[in-house]
């Protein structure tokens, strides 16, 4: 099976019309990794790094992810080129944990 990640549950079910029974299409219903709320955010000590979290109202979402993508060859992380979309694919792929030996593709496409 191939598994599409798409940000928006509407993208999915649009996106679900048009490839076939191969592929699997699935939402993350937003972003899934944040900065904490309360602190800096940053480690200043280690180049600046980012601390991210995943937010309570994702962390379903992320489990629920991270079963699917068990179950697939491929993960695709699709995204449109504007705003933050790449960052939302590079946070999903990161909060999600994609196995190293997984096939894993990044679609800029306009949709």
């Amino acid at each position: 099976m191939q598994l599409v990640i798409v940000e928006s549950p509407t993208k999915s079910k649009t996106i679900t019309r048009f490839l076939g029974p191969q592929y699997k299409v699935l939402s993350s219903y937003g972003h899934i990794r944040d900065l904490p709320q309360g602190k800096l955010g940053i480690d200043i000590e280690n180049n600046f790094q980012p601390n991210y979290i995943i937010p309570q109202k994702a962390r379903k979402t992320v489990e629920y992810l991270k079963k699917e993508l068990q179950k697939a060859d491929t993960v695709i992380l699709s995204y449109r080129p504007r705003q933050r979309r790449r960052s939302y694919c590079l946070a999903s792929r990161s909060s999600s944990r994609l196995e190293r030996n997984k096939k894993r593709k990044t679609k800029n496409k306009k949709l």
